[in-house]
């Protein structure tokens, strides 16, 4: 695993410390989170480039599509 340093203002540090959370694991989940949902972003884009260029896609595929994969979760 690789290490990641991350330098917070004291004030926050001393707010930290009184909440019973583990921060690197919620920091870690947090993170794979916002990778997925980027990830997801991307694909979303790629997809409504695809059905933007396609000549036989009707207007509106590429959000109908979108919309569908969204739901599923």
């Amino acid at each position: 695993m690789s290490m990641f340093a991350l330098r917070i203002p004291e004030p926050m540090k001393k707010e930290m410390s009184k909440i019973p959370l583990n921060w690197s694991d919620y920091l870690r989940s947090s993170i794979s989170e916002a990778l997925e949902s980027q990830k997801k972003r991307n694909l979303f884009k790629k997809l409504h480039n695809l059905a933007q260029n396609s000549p036989n896609s009707k207007k509106g595929t590429a959000a109908r599509i979108i919309r569908q994969i969204r739901d599923r979760g």
